[in-house]
């Protein structure tokens, strides 16, 4: 069974009742500079507190059950959250060995293995969300490995393509992302 995040988004929806962010910002640095007041509250400035309490809340589970698959849950202690928490900061993913046609990167990948008889099709994270993360890539077979998208930009530079590794068993490539495509830093 798949581990669960108990912590979920509070207004997220495409017309939650929340003030913009710039009126939120304006409330911030004015009226709400020391808190909410006694009196009549406004449901849209605290629906806004309560939605990005509850965004974040919701993020950090879901990197916690990602990273651990370990379950979030809600029941009022913090311990088992926080000892979760760091866990899921401190992976260290062990190289994982895919034998298979495709393979879709996760967040916690930092070493691929590629043990596919031809060529296999690697999934990269969107290279626009993860700026600065690394990946290296080996093959063990004499055989292709390239980007689902032409993504990859070749360690001598030039435009993205879709090429990772030549069909050569023991090729690597460390690739990095520099927020629009994953450049490759090294490779033998």
């Amino acid at each position: 069974m798949a581990a669960t995040n108990d912590f979920q988004p509070f207004g997220a929806s495409g017309g939650a009742n929340v003030v913009t962010q710039a009126a939120y910002i304006s409330l911030l640095a004015g009226s709400l500079a020391n808190g909410f007041q006694p009196g009549v509250a406004a449901s849209n400035q605290f629906n806004k507190v309560w939605r990005q309490s509850s965004l974040m809340a919701n993020i950090i589970g879901a990197l916690i059950v990602q990273n651990t698959g370990q379950n979030v849950i809600d029941d009022g202690s913090t311990a088992t959250i926080l000892a979760n928490l760091s866990a899921a900061l401190s992976v260290s993913s062990v190289p994982k060995t895919n034998g298979a046609a495709t393979y879709t990167m996760v967040l916690a990948d930092t070493d691929l293995i590629a043990n596919y008889a031809g060529i296999q099709t690697v999934t990269l994270l969107n290279p626009v969300n993860y700026p600065g993360k690394e990946v290296v890539i080996k093959t063990i077979t004499a055989n292709t490995v390239v980007s689902a998208s032409a993504n990859v930009v070749p360690q001598v530079g030039g435009a993205a393509a879709t090429a990772i590794l030549a069909a050569t068993a023991g090729k690597w490539a460390r690739l990095k992302s520099d927020g629009a495509n994953w450049i490759i830093m090294s490779s033998n």
